[in-house]
This record gives structure tokens, C-alpha cells and sequence, in this order.
């Protein structure tokens, strides 16, 4: 049997993960509001910068953690979906092939989040 080499990438983000917002409809069309799609860029962006040495990997495990920096309440769900959707075509073909999935969150005083992606090396 052969065994799998497995790979980890963390991508940390400074900055506060927004929900992801409900899609708006305008003249028939459906769209993602600005402030949604900035921040999947921005999550993106940074996924590039720390992936840039990281292995071809098929992807099988998201493992997040999110600093809020305050004490609003945020649906951890949709901070996930922002994070999961940006992340579509770039760190793996689509989120519906992850099998496991994690988040945790803190109480900070700063607002981050801590990505960590695990899978198989191809």
C-alpha cells in the first residue's frame, strides 16, 4: 500500500473577515455586494502570497480561526462561506470536494484569521 504524503499551507489575514452577504438582485441580474467581493479579492491575494513555494495539493481539510477584534456578533457560517468562495478555483476545484471543515473563534482585540489548508500532495 502506498502511503499518503499529506501537505499543509496557513495563509494568516490581518484584517476582519466579512459575512458573506445574501446575493442583490438589480434589473433581473443577481450580484455579490462590493463589500462581500473585496474581501474574497483580498483573502485571494493573500492566498497567492503564501502559496507561493506550496506543493500542488488536492485540498481536503479547512481549518479556520477568526479574531473578531470586537464584540459584535457575526454568523460564523457566512464568515466561513466568504472565506470557502474565495478560496473556489484557487486552492481547489470547488468547496463541495472538502471533507472536513473547522472554525473556531476568539475573543481579540485585533480583527484576523488563520486559514489552514491540508491535503494529499499530487
Amino acid at each position: 500500500m502506498v502511503e499518503e504524503r499529506r501537505s499543509e499551507l496557513t495563509v494568516d489575514l490581518p484584517f476582519l473577515v466579512v459575512p458573506k452577504a445574501r446575493p442583490r438582485v438589480c434589473g433581473g441580474r443577481a450580484y455579490t455586494p462590493k463589500r462581500t467581493l473585496d474581501c474574497e479579492r483580498k483573502i485571494a491575494l493573500y492566498y497567492h502570497q503564501a502559496a507561493l513555494d506550496y506543493p500542488k495539493t488536492h485540498v481536503d481539510t479547512v481549518r479556520v480561526l477568526l479574531g473578531n477584534g470586537d464584540r459584535r456578533r457575526r454568523d460564523l457560517d457566512n464568515q466561513l462561506k466568504t472565506i470557502l468562495d474565495s478560496l473556489n478555483k484557487i486552492a481547489y476545484d470547488d468547496d463541495c470536494q472538502l471533507a472536513h471543515l473547522a472554525i473556531d473563534r476568539v475573543d481579540t482585540r485585533d480583527a484576523f484569521a488563520r486559514i489552514t489548508l491540508e491535503g494529499t500532495l499530487l
